[in-house]
């Protein structure tokens, strides 16, 4: 078996078709790519590349792409890994020149080699999809794939250190780069690579990429001569009307994804990226917050009332289609995008309540948390509603979560315990399925919330919304409250009783 990197060729072939459908699912949520995109796995291809062919984005990322994987990653890091290439392929997708018939005239023009402009072209698309990407997006490259901290080999021209000093600058994601253990004598040729790299990610397009790539050779003449296999030249020598017999010969062993190693079981148990499976571990003994039942019941009769409670209909005029199958999208098959005028009123029936169980929440919030599920619970059980409840904290690689159904127990919902912090804008992501489902979500929190903001833009375009709840029975002044939650949600509930709060919900 061959081997690639720290894994062999098979893994990695396995690795890259299950990262597939999840990297496809995250794309078509962020609405930032209009047109179809197919992503597969092609066998014995050392890179990962992207053309333009016949109306459809198409990327293909090599089994041989995972030889820079860093030794004893697990499955879900490798599986990450293997989406930063979709990523960034992607970011060529939405941000290079696609005809490549005026790629090549500038390249001709200016007198750049493909590689190089290449490397140029990497640093700007990246910045890119880094800065128009509302979640804070990062590739981390250096998380999961080996970096040549010990400089360039000795002996080598200057041209190509400064070649790999730009490739460190990539790998670093636009954070500086420490260059204490590469080559002194190279410090120059290194400050001169972080020059131009900053003058990279401020290009406005793949032109001015060719022109700073000549400025290069100018500097270094050593690299008009830059050779190697270039993903982006092999891209585009599939693109466009020439290049569709290239097309047709490159991807006749391709791969389409196999079923995705993290599809989750509605109802059971779910992870966060990278976590470990939870089942019910994110919940304590039962009894741990005390359930007044009467209490519950009086609630449940109000919460009854939010079963085809009219809403204004979510208006926008543009999204991406609310189910797009992912076989599909692959084969470039799906409606991604259609304009949509909506008026009138929609009906409750379905919610998703997803809980913060961060250590904030300790005490009061909790135990509101708790009643409102209990009062869910009871309208679920008495046919009113339906829906289900998201637990949502953190662990050592990002959002760890659990997700339930309707109804619970009263023990089950008594069995409510604090954790880490909150990793809503995750566990909310990893669990869209839900979202798309719920005629309404509700995000319950002490306002006290780190970490990547949720994508409010992002579930407006496709018609759907969150909204933040808060309830403190041991707090009365709620002004600085407010101004809390509004630095997380677009639209919020702020009560300082179970009962205000669930009246606030009927009455909105």
């Amino acid at each position: 078996m061959k081997t690639v990197g720290s894994i062999d060729t098979r893994k990695a072939r396995v690795v890259i078709k299950d990262a597939i459908a999840d990297a496809m699912k995250l794309m078509l949520l962020d609405g930032r790519l209009d047109e179809p995109l197919r992503i597969q796995v092609k066998p014995n291809f050392d890179t990962a590349c992207w053309s333009w062919q016949s109306g459809v984005h198409r990327v293909f990322v090599g089994d041989g792409a995972m030889a820079r994987s860093k030794p004893g990653l697990s499955d879900a890091d490798l599986q990450c890994y293997a989406q930063k290439y979709m990523h960034h392929e992607r970011a060529h997708a939405m941000f290079t020149e696609r005809d490549p018939a005026v790629l090549r005239g500038w390249l001709a023009t200016f007198k750049v080699p493909f590689g190089l402009m290449n490397l140029v072209e990497d640093a700007r698309v990246e910045d890119r999809y880094r800065a128009t990407c509302e979640e804070g997006f990062r590739f981390n490259w250096t998380r999961y794939e080996i970096t040549e901290c010990a400089g360039p080999p000795i002996g080598c021209s200057s041209g190509d250190s400064f070649g790999w000093a730009f490739f460190r600058l990539i790998q670093a994601d636009g954070r500086p780069v420490d260059w204490s253990d590469a080559t002194v004598e190279r410090n120059d040729v290194f400050r001169e690579a972080e020059r131009f790299y900053s003058r990279a990610v401020q290009l406005g397009g793949t032109r001015a990429a060719v022109e700073l790539a000549a400025e290069i050779v100018e500097r270094y003449p050593e690299l008009a001569d830059m050779k190697g296999r270039c993903g982006m030249e092999v891209g585009a020598a599939m693109s466009g009307a020439d290049g569709k017999a290239a097309m047709e010969a490159f991807e006749r062993d391709a791969e389409e994804e196999g079923k995705p190693a993290s599809e989750k079981v509605r109802g059971g148990q779910g992870t966060g990226s990278g976590g470990s499976a939870v089942g019910e571990d994110l919940m304590g003994d039962a009894g741990s917050v005390e359930l007044n039942m009467a209490r519950v019941r009086r609630l449940a009769q109000r919460l009854s009332m939010l079963r085809g409670a009219s809403r204004d209909a979510r208006n926008y005029a543009r999204k991406p289609a609310k189910r797009v199958s992912v076989r599909h999208a692959l084969q470039g098959q799906a409606r991604w995008v259609r304009r949509v005028e909506v008026g009138g009123q929609s009906k409750l029936r379905r919610v998703l309540v997803v809980v913060d169980v961060s250590g904030s929440m300790d005490g009061q919030p909790l135990k509101a948390a708790a009643h409102l599920i209990a009062g869910l619970s009871a309208c679920a059980q008495a046919g009113e509603l339906e829906g289900d409840v998201v637990l949502s904290t953190t662990g050592d690689n990002g959002s760890v979560w659990m997700r339930k159904p309707l109804p619970w127990t009263a023990e089950e919902a008594s069995s409510l315990v604090s954790h880490e912090s909150e990793g809503l804008a995750q566990t909310l992501q990893e669990n869209d399925d839900l979202v798309a489902a719920a005629d309404e979500t509700y995000v319950m929190t002490d306002g006290h919330i780190g970490g990547p903001r949720i994508p409010h833009e992002g579930y407006k375009r496709r018609g759907l919304r969150v909204t933040g709840l808060y309830c403190n029975e041991d707090r009365e002044d709620l002004d600085d409250v407010h101004e809390q939650m509004q630095q997380h949600f677009q639209r919020f509930v702020v009560r300082n009783s179970i009962e205000g709060l669930i009246e606030g919900l009927v009455l909105e």
